[in-house]
């Protein structure tokens, strides 16, 4: 099973020291010994590839003003100017003010999204077998031999044989054995389903969940990954006591989107290549040392470049600052994270050779899809992605798309618009009205008797005035500003309109006090719901295609090759269940309901049959994911079967009633015309 808590094992990229260099490592306690040993590494090749790459992604991101965006929406959502606003509105000494609309339009998107794609109780995703099974063929010649002894056991003890004969006989127990497979792959579908929440659970799925839907609704871009395998903490019972051990486990995460940074040229994550930026605390690397594929003079050594008391020198980049701000973090305080990298992308093999991983032969002209993670000048961990079809442990979904960019558009960048326009209108309105809020005077204090009058009006005041000039312009005069509250809410109340468009979260959505006309009434405003979810469906068809779905695709490719328990495995396929809890439940059900009510009638059940029914009913059982149902219902071969022994049943019946013309004690036979046969399906 691959270890990988927050890297995974690192093989030597620098060159091999002797025993007695070796031995007076471990010896030495000193950090300075350790430094010095440590600063004999040589860069490699691989270290300055990785880091070039980082450093192309990073120049890119920058300079298409992703990392910017980034920035802006979450100061946005926090509802702060950036500093060259602020410092436009002190130059004419207004008071900043921030209309929170950006705010409630995100609060709002989450919490629909929440409760459609995280409902109490339930999951969006379940796991069903993926092929039709088939019979191999020893079991397949057992049941012909089988079929033919019974029916020739049939024939002589003076049984029937039904109609079919021996092929009948071979089709049911063939179905019967195909059932039995299918219920046994059903039953490791439901297994390995079982596991994985399990898994889920304990890594707090519905925290991550909800921090990468943040991620989306805010950035306009989330990311899940998993599985990622840590050395965790579990307690166990063993002989009435609880024991505490450090075991591998697989967890799921929500990383940052400022924390990501794919290839300049991708579009999705499995394009060029994909790098994490990580800080964790030494008890992080710690942890690592001892664990297989783990380098550990490699994790002692960046230790030791930098003691627990201090803290380890970091990039910094551009928008740390702004991001730290935003997420209420001390910029002056010391930071004793370790900042470390995790690639994951091809490399060329002749920059893998030098690594000699074990069981690894690297062809100098091919590319390989590898992890590499690496701090500072140590490289931490090399090792070839698991996955047999090379998938990553990134999945990313976008809020709304922008079509051939990595990166998505979240609400706050959705609503610049509007809310710039909210918040000019309200700045404009309380400078104004803290203008026009009372009455304003001029006086001219040269003519003032005493000067001190001037600051000191009040009702009732007599002002003593002189007029030595003869001027005919009086010493004192009010005047009131005008106010411009009715205009300028005006502009207010559209930018809040338009907010409801730009965002795809109208105001009704969430309860606010501004609905009106239909979604004051109960059928008007499930109809506008349905209306307003085909702005937000894209990002919930997003979490289902390429975020939840894929990544338990992963968790199950995982398990499969890993997982010790053989009970659990097998070809199964995830069906996700997110958006269509919005759309199926609420639309189609309601159609197929509506169907199904007015086809049951005897006419058009004479048309449909016994077997189109039950197509119906599989169909609805299929759209509630109810599973469970779908078992009670009988296939169409347990149907023949039935309407096979009601037909026997019903000639038995009549050969055992005298004919017409003889005595009959219990009345007439009926006419044929008048039996009531089974309908075919």
């Amino acid at each position: 099973m691959p270890v990988a808590p927050l890297m995974q094992g690192a093989m030597p990229l620098m060159p091999v020291l002797s025993a007695q260099e070796v031995q007076a490592a471990e010896e030495s306690k000193s950090h300075q010994a350790a430094a010095a040993l440590a600063g004999q590494a040589i860069k490699s090749q691989l270290l300055a590839y990785v880091q070039s790459c980082f450093s192309d992604s990073q120049n890119a991101r920058q300079q298409a003003g992703v990392t910017d965006n980034l920035v802006n929406a979450q100061r946005r959502r926090k509802g702060e100017y950036d500093a060259t606003r602020l410092a436009e509105l002190a130059k004419f000494s207004i008071k900043p003010f921030w209309v929170p609309l950006t705010q409630i339009k995100c609060n709002a998107a989450e919490a629909w999204m929440r409760d459609i794609l995280l409902p109490y109780g339930e999951k969006i995703w379940t796991l069903k077998p993926t092929v039709e099974p088939e019979v191999p063929e020893t079991r397949a010649q057992i049941a012909r031999v089988a079929a033919a002894a019974h029916v020739q056991a049939m024939t002589e003890s003076g049984q029937q044989v039904p109609a079919g004969g021996l092929q009948q006989i071979l089709d049911d127990m063939i179905e019967a054995e195909k059932d039995e497979l299918r219920k046994a792959a059903m039953a490791r579908a439901k297994a390995m389903e079982t596991r994985i929440e399990d898994q889920l659970s304990e890594s707090a799925w519905p925290q991550v969940f909800q921090e990468f839907l943040s991620n989306a609704v805010t950035f306009g871009t989330g990311f899940l990954k998993g599985p990622v395998i840590q050395r965790v903490k579990r307690r166990h019972w063993a002989d009435g006591a609880i024991t505490v051990d450090y075991e591998p486990f697989p967890t799921v995460q929500a990383p940052s989107p400022h924390d990501m940074y794919p290839s300049p040229w991708s579009v999705g994550v499995e394009d060029g290549y994909i790098i994490e930026r990580i800080k964790t605390y030494r008890s992080g690397l710690e942890a690592c040392i001892g664990v297989e594929n783990y380098l550990d003079n490699e994790i002692t050594a960046l230790l030791a470049e930098t003691p627990a008391d201090m803290g380890l020198s970091q990039s910094n980049l551009p928008g740390d600052d702004q991001r730290a701000a935003s997420e209420q973090k001390a910029l002056g305080s010391k930071d004793v994270r370790i900042e470390c990298f995790e690639f994951w992308g091809p490399v060329p093999g002749f920059l893998l050779a030098d690594a000699k991983l074990p069981g690894q032969d690297f062809q100098p002209g091919r590319d390989y899809e590898v992890q590499i993670i690496w701090s500072r000048d140590h490289i931490l961990k090399v090792m070839p992605n698991w996955s047999d079809l090379g998938t990553r442990p990134y999945f990313k979904a976008v809020y709304k798309r922008i079509p051939g960019s990595f990166w998505g558009v979240g609400v706050p960048m959705l609503m610049i618009s509007s809310q710039d326009r909210a918040n000019g209108s309200m700045v404009a309105m309380l400078h104004n009205m803290s203008w026009a809020s009372g009455p304003m005077a001029w006086v001219d204090v040269t003519r003032l008797v005493e000067k001190g009058d001037a600051l000191t009006w009040h009702p009732g005041k007599v002002l003593q005035t002189t007029n030595e000039m003869g001027l005919t312009v009086p010493p004192a005069q009010w005047y009131t500003v005008p106010s411009n509250a009715s205009e300028l809410m005006a502009i207010y109340n559209q930018a809040v309109a338009d907010s409801d468009n730009e965002s795809g979260v109208p105001a009704y959505t969430y309860g606010s006090d501004r609905a009106a006309g239909a979604a004051t009434t109960f059928s008007g405003l499930t109809a506008l719901m349905n209306s307003a979810a085909r702005g937000i469906k894209d990002a919930f068809a997003e979490v289902d295609t390429n975020g939840v779905g894929p990544l338990i695709s992963n968790w199950v490719d995982w398990l499969n090759k890993y997982d010790p328990d053989d009970n659990i495995k097998g070809d199964v396929k995830v069906i996700t269940t997110g958006a269509t809890g919005l759309f199926v439940k609420e639309l189609q059900m309601q159609k197929l309901t509506e169907f199904m009510d007015r086809t049951n009638n005897p006419v058009d059940l004479s048309i449909i049959g016994l077997k189109g029914r039950a197509k119906l009913l599989r169909k609805m059982a299929d759209q509630l994911k109810m599973a469970d149902f779908t078992e009670l219902i009988p296939s169409d071969k347990e149907l023949d079967a039935r309407e096979r022994q009601q037909k026997e049943e019903a000639a038995a019946l009549a050969a055992s009633k005298p004919n017409a013309g003889g005595a009959n004690t219990m009345g007439t036979v009926p006419r044929a015309e008048n039996m009531r046969v089974p309908i075919e399906g």
